[in-house]
């Protein structure tokens, strides 16, 4: 048995513990939920980022599923879809343009023929590369993405595509 003198001077020791636990258990919890909350945000951005991108690259395809801006080049705005994302499309770039012969290019995948066209004679045809840039931002979020597409199409050579 302890003496009554000991006893009183541990009185009170088990609470100032016990705050002491309470307090460090009250700070890991508050620095965890910071935490998971810094993640959440961050994960929100890469999402808005990535309906961004995929909304620009929409447009793209869209835009590029007939010949007619490579004939005409023009700036193309697509309105915003049901996410918020507006899309700006720059006139298309052309990189390179090869005259194509009549029945075959330098691409071996690719076989022209040209009815009563002789193969030394030219096809009437150039192989072009394009570079398309579009912007998609999102207004609400603050996203903003500009991606770039090559295009490889065979034209027209009159008129001349690639100036």
């Amino acid at each position: 048995m302890k003496p009554v003198s000991l006893r009183r001077h541990q009185r009170g020791a088990t609470l100032v513990t016990g705050l002491i636990l309470l307090t460090l258990l009250m700070l890991s919890v508050s620095i965890a939920f910071l935490m998971s909350n810094n993640n959440l945000k961050s994960v929100g951005n890469m999402q808005s980022r990535a309906e961004a991108a995929a909304a620009a690259e929409a447009a793209v395809e869209n835009l590029i599923s007939t010949d007619t801006i490579f004939l005409a080049p023009a700036q193309t705005d697509v309105p915003e879809n049901a996410q918020g994302v507006a899309v700006s499309i720059a006139p298309p770039t052309c990189v390179t343009s090869v005259p194509v012969d009549a029945q075959s290019s330098g691409d071996p995948l690719y076989q022209l023929y040209q009815q009563g066209v002789s193969p030394t004679a030219g096809s009437g045809y150039v192989l072009t590369d394009w570079d398309i840039a579009a912007t998609a931002s999102n207004a609400a979020t603050g996203a903003s993405v500009e991606t770039h597409q090559g295009v490889r199409i065979i034209l027209p050579a009159d008129p001349n595509p690639c100036p």
